[in-house]
């Protein structure tokens, strides 16, 4: 937050909203198509964790994340990726495109939207686990699940950026 702080200080509003969102987007293409088929690769073996946390005991845990820190490194940024698009993003253009006498219409009907993403999302989730339940073995199932659902996320995150900059080229003008 202190990094958004310093850059919402030196970028337009489109700008920071770009800068905030297209990371997270590469990351989780970075992640399904590259990161996670070459984990083997990438990850450091057991033995080599087994060594460095028998070396260094009082380090045993981050030695533990650092074995599989793009797992590690996932979950924080998915987990980063909910508070910061929608907590922050979602609601900072929210408050700029709704006059304070509409928020009381509008704002709840945003939060039904958010909600009913939650359900569809849930659905998608369902869909998957049916999808990949015929498949032969289960890590090849989680491996394509993951595929689909970040391909879904990607999708869907580069459909909020084309939105976001038609809304604000040709409908915030003024």
């Amino acid at each position: 937050f202190l990094l958004y702080a310093k850059l919402s200080n030196k970028l337009s509003r489109a700008n920071l909203f770009y800068v905030c969102l297209i990371p997270y987007l590469l990351f989780f293409a970075a992640f399904a198509f590259y990161i996670y088929p070459n984990r083997e690769f990438l990850h450091p073996s057991e033995e080599t964790i087994f060594i460095l946390r028998e070396t260094c005991p009082h380090l045993k845990w981050f030695i533990s994340l650092y074995g599989i820190w793009s797992f590690a490194f996932f979950y924080i940024l998915s987990d980063l990726y909910g508070s910061i698009v929608i907590g922050l993003l979602f609601w900072q253009f929210a408050n700029e495109i709704t006059r304070t006498n509409e928020a009381k219409r509008f704002y709840s009907f945003f939060g039904l939207l958010g909600n009913m993403a939650l359900i569809s999302s849930g659905t998608f989730g369902e869909y998957m686990a049916d999808l990949n339940s015929q498949l032969s073995s289960p890590s090849e199932a989680w491996a394509l699940s993951i595929t689909y659902m970040l391909t879904a996320a990607i999708v869907s995150g580069c459909g909020v950026l084309l939105l976001y900059h038609w809304m604000d080229r040709y409908v915030l003008t003024d």
